[in-house]
């Protein structure tokens, strides 16, 4: 048996104004020792394989924590070799970026109606999960000149970014996405092919990326480049449940009920408002 480690993500706690730990298990996890794990947190983050379609149920025996399903992961691999055209129309341009303000701009306007992981908890406020991923931008950027690739405008504007770890052994596009104005009009793929190309110049192995399950339409656009799907990851948040029970007492539960398992469930009856996520 492996021991699950979990460890601060400091980024997160900061933003979220709660202790979030992060941890990944494998099959053989043990839900008692995992919990013993989790004990300094108010919320862990665990990524696991699909393929453990049993885990959810064995962590109902967790007794301070409530566990649920939040996305599930979908990870595509590009094997280096010829990149895409880069298609733009005439005035557009691509390239890299250190401005981290218009950085952090086009980052809050393309991912702000996203649907990710934190959108599943009501104890994450949806304008402090655009500030992580503004952080993790500029943590990017920090680390080298050529982590940032964006799309430009006729104007000038950046209206696309793409953000890359080049730390990891297999780099890793960690934020791709376009302003919502400018989306649907193939300057995504203008983005990645360029990141590919990046990635031919360093002699990187390959590359990969990620994204929610449903975000099927980027999902089509790495097809087209050359992108193949390798994996799946189911992304579960385990909150202790005293914070669940308090904000549902305080914050209302905007129409949805805590089933005793710890998942969301409708109620038909209920008023329907918005609750803080």
């Amino acid at each position: 048996m492996t021991p699950a480690i979990v460890s601060e993500s400091r980024v997160e706690s900061d933003r979220f104004g709660l202790r979030i730990g992060r941890v990944h298990v494998g099959a053989d996890v043990d839900v008692g020792q995992l919990e013993s794990a989790c004990s300094g947190f108010d919320v862990v983050i665990l990524r696991c394989a699909a393929t453990e379609v049993d885990l959810p149920y064995r962590l109902r025996g967790l007794r301070d924590f409530r566990a649920f399903t939040a996305d599930h992961l979908s990870i595509w691999r590009w094997e280096v070799g010829e990149p895409g055209p880069i298609v733009l129309p005439d005035g557009w341009s691509v390239g890299l970026s250190t401005d981290a303000g218009a950085v952090a701009d086009v980052v809050r306007d393309a991912f702000a109606d996203y649907r990710n992981h934190y959108r599943a908890n009501p104890l994450f406020d949806a304008s402090a999960a655009l500030d992580v991923y503004v952080d993790w931008a500029h943590t990017l950027m920090a680390r080298s000149d050529d982590a940032c690739t964006v799309v430009c405008d006729p104007t000038g504007d950046e209206v696309g970014v793409a953000l890359v770890d080049w730390n990891d052994e297999v780099p890793d596009i960690k934020l791709a996405g376009i302003r919502r104005r400018a989306q649907g009009r193939g300057r995504y793929g203008a983005l990645v092919s360029y990141v590919m190309g990046l990635a031919v110049d360093r002699s990187s192995p390959a590359l990969t990326i990620s994204t929610q399950s449903h975000n099927v339409n980027v999902m089509r656009a790495w097809s087209r480049l050359g992108f193949l799907p390798v994996d799946t990851l189911v992304t579960m948040h385990l909150v202790r449940g005293e914070l669940l029970d308090d904000w549902a007492a305080t914050a209302g539960t905007g129409g949805r009920t805590l089933d005793p398992t710890g998942s969301v469930a409708p109620v038909a009856s209920a008023p329907v408002e918005s609750p803080p996520t």
